[in-house]
Parts: structure tokens; sequence; C-alpha cells
């Protein structure tokens, strides 16, 4: 469990659970979406994503900028043995050391980042408004 957590703070720690920085998670060798670099032009930035916070994480299925995973333990899997390398692959990132009772303690945890207040609050129900 250590390993999870040392390594998931690179890029959800921080007081509103994410660091705002753009990441390459290892989804993919050849990127069908350029990411950032469709922004910035710099070849660093291919397959950079936005990194999300975790508050209401368990609401917001799918993941990933393209909703490859439909649940929360296909995320842990692939950070638990999926990351594909690729040149811009960040850096920290190595696979993650999760047995079945880590992964469920982690999905446990982050149901618990599920702001209920905010989600039942009539004044955030019409985006509209």
């Amino acid at each position: 469990m250590l390993s999870a957590r040392k390594d998931c703070v690179h890029c959800h720690g921080g007081p509103k659970i994410l660091i705002e920085l753009f990441h390459n998670n290892g989804l993919d060798s050849i990127h069908a979406d350029a990411g950032r670099e469709d922004f910035t032009k710099q070849p660093g930035d291919k397959g950079r994503f936005r990194v999300p916070t975790l508050r209401n994480v368990a609401l917001t299925a799918p993941y990933m900028h393209d909703g490859r995973f439909r649940d929360l333990t296909e995320v842990l899997n692939h950070y638990g043995g999926h990351i594909v390398e690729s040149e811009t692959l960040s850096s920290f990132l190595s696979k993650l050391v999760l047995t079945e009772e880590g992964k469920k303690d982690i999905i446990s945890f982050l149901n618990t980042l599920t702001d209920k207040d905010f989600i039942t609050d009539k004044r955030f129900s019409d985006p509209a408004l």
C-alpha cells in the first residue's frame, strides 16, 4: 500500500487532491490524441493530459481523457501493470504493486472523497442556470 500512496501523490497530492500539471500516464505508446502537444506544439507534451481532481471521482466514470476505463478497478489495473512506455511517459510512473485487498482499500478511500452535500445541493443541479 505504501507504494500506491507514494506514487499517487505525484499527480493527486495537495489540498485540491490534484497537482495542476499535465502527465502522460502510460496509456499508449502511439498517441491517437496528441493531448497537450496540440496546444503547446512541444513534442515533449505528446500524450500528456491534465490531471483531474479526485474529488467526487467515484461519480465521474468513465475514466481517462478518452473514457477507456469504465470503473476505478480498471484504472487501478492499468497502474498495476499496464503502463505503456513511450518517449513522453512521466518519469516518476512505475507499476504499482497492489493486491486485490489493496485495490479495494484504495477504492474505499476514493469513495470517501464524494462530497454528498455538494452533489445534492439544488443550486448546482442545473448547469444552465
